[in-house]
């Protein structure tokens, strides 16, 4: 099944909140779907 909503939006310092209208509830949400950016540090994930 296709993305309903597929759009880049940079995070800024601080906290970010997003709010997203749909045609249809989503079924499932994922941050970086394509895989375009590698953490190659993930010892410093909290």
């Amino acid at each position: 099944m296709p993305p309903l909503l597929l759009t880049k939006h940079r995070l800024h310092i601080g906290d970010n909140k997003f709010e997203f209208l749909t045609s249809q509830q989503p079924a499932k949400v994922s941050v970086d779907p394509c895989h375009a950016f590698i953490d190659r540090v993930q010892k410093d994930n909290s």
